[in-house]
């Protein structure tokens, strides 16, 4: 274990950590000779605070070291405050890994246009990497619309794949030019009838349980038998069914869960085929593990990205072979997961005693983080992995071994909430608060579910970029 000193890594010249509360610069660092300087309550001279928020461009990101090394700069610096005034979470990602994930895509996939699911992490400055990377979008409201508009998405590249739209969001798409939309039942269609001019319809069809741990088996219809009823009202309404659209479910563990929808998709061109309509598109949308392309199911046992793809890359030549067929997904955690990593500070302790002789004590931990702010439902962290203990910062957090016993822990987030649940029987040494832990895979469904429960508020992030290529909008803000 290292204890951070004045010698550790600092951040770099003139970077204020990013939080309204937070009195830490680190002036003064711009060579490795260079004193730490840390601002304390008696300094005469006052840190400046930055707001809340990214740099104005992501040419204008000011780091480019690995989110993890940039996260243990700033807590190191942190730690360096005596006393440790600022407890609040770390929460850093990295722009260049999202844009790697685009271009590890494009090579396994090269014949799927991957449309991003805005609802997996909303971030401008991800929607503008992905705007000028050349992705199209996913999105479910208005709202969710604007923003993509607002990072300068092509409409022709955005589909609207709730299938079941708001009136006013359906107008507001209508006059912003989008088309692509989906739909699964009756009511669906009478309603885009009547309040969109021009659209291009994509059925979504249900895909079996038992694939992902999020089933999204309650959207959807039967391929062989709904299906049918569904496109002849369309056709006698007179709307357009150009494509065919599932999911296999969030957080997908069965590579063969696209095998068999690609098939029961192919079911319904047939039918359209019969029935008059140009079936054009293949929706294939989610489902899909981030990070390095080999590496299973976000690092837990199950197929990897590689695995997936082989199998839809088989699917669509068997099922499509001598067909023009558009094919796109709807990835989103693919993209966002790995790019973020967060350190949270210990901040409640409780070691419940066992109840015989054979049982271990329970630990209990309270940490600046939870359920209601960066660990909703949808979100699949790694971790906790032991940060900082005593004062010290641990080296390799994942491989980290202690001499002493380790203890069953739940960890809870800051709420008074009894259902704000983080983690549960997970092995940890005896914790106590102003311990530090460390989750990563943090990205997908975390800052966008943040709620504000108890008036604990989003953890403000704090951008690097690791990947010299990544394109940007210097007219965009992020």
């Amino acid at each position: 274990m290292v204890r951070p000193t004045s010698s550790t890594p600092s951040l770099p010249a003139g970077t204020t950590v990013v939080s309204k509360k937070r009195k830490l610069v680190a002036d003064n660092l711009a060579t490795p000779s260079s004193a730490t300087k840390v601002v304390s309550k008696k300094s005469k001279r006052a840190a400046d605070d930055l707001p809340t928020t990214s740099p104005a461009t992501i040419a204008a990101i000011p780091h480019t070291k690995p989110a993890p090394a940039l996260l243990r700069d700033i807590l190191a610096a942190q730690l360096q405050q005596q006393p440790a005034a600022d407890d609040a979470s770390i929460l850093v990602a990295d722009v260049g890994h999202i844009f790697r994930q685009y271009n590890q895509w494009r090579e396994y996939l090269p014949n799927v246009e991957p449309f991003y699911a805005v609802k997996c992490n909303s971030a401008p400055v991800i929607l503008e990497t992905l705007v000028c990377a050349g992705a199209g979008f996913d999105i479910a409201s208005k709202w969710e619309l604007d923003q993509v508009l607002a990072a300068g998405a092509d409409p022709s590249k955005i589909i609207y794949a709730n299938p079941y739209k708001p009136v006013s969001h359906l107008r507001h798409a209508a006059a912003a030019g989008v088309r692509l939309m989906t739909f699964d039942t009756v009511g669906e269609l009478h309603k885009i009838r009547a309040h969109h001019p021009n659209p291009l319809l994509v059925l979504r069809v249900g895909v079996g349980t038992g694939h992902a741990r999020i089933a999204l088996d309650t959207v959807g219809v039967d391929p062989q038998h709904e299906a049918r009823t569904l496109l002849l009202e369309a056709k006698r309404l007179g709307l357009d069914i150009v494509g065919v659209a599932f999911h296999v479910g969030t957080g997908c563990f069965n590579a063969r869960a696209f095998q068999e929808a690609v098939a029961n998709a192919r079911l319904v061109f047939t039918t359209t085929s019969e029935l008059g309509f140009n079936m054009t598109l293949l929706d294939e949308g989610g489902g899909f593990p981030g990070g390095p392309a080999t590496d299973p199911c976000d690092g837990r046992d199950g197929p990897s990205f590689a695995d997936m793809a082989a199998v839809l890359r088989d699917a669509i030549a068997r099922e499509f072979a001598n067909t023009s067929v558009r094919v796109i997904a709807e990835p989103g955690r693919y993209f966002v997961a790995h790019a973020y990593h967060l350190a949270v500070n210990v901040i409640g302790h409780r070691m419940h005693a066992p109840t015989s002789p054979n049982v271990l004590p329970r630990q209990h931990l309270r940490i600046c983080d939870g359920a209601f702010s960066l660990f909703g439902p949808g979100n699949h962290p790694r971790g906790p992995y032991v940060l900082v203990k005593d004062g010290e910062m641990v080296a390799d957090p994942e491989r980290f071994s202690t001499q002493g016993q380790l203890f069953p822990t739940t960890c809870y987030g800051p709420t008074c909430a009894p259902i704000d649940l983080v983690v549960e029987s997970y092995m940890l040494p005896n914790m106590q608060p102003g311990d530090w832990l460390l989750f990563d895979v943090m990205g997908a469904y975390s800052v966008s579910m943040t709620t504000g429960f108890n008036g604990f508020r989003h953890t403000p992030v704090v951008w690097t970029n690791t990947e010299a290529a990544v394109p940007a909008r210097t007219d965009r803000p992020v």
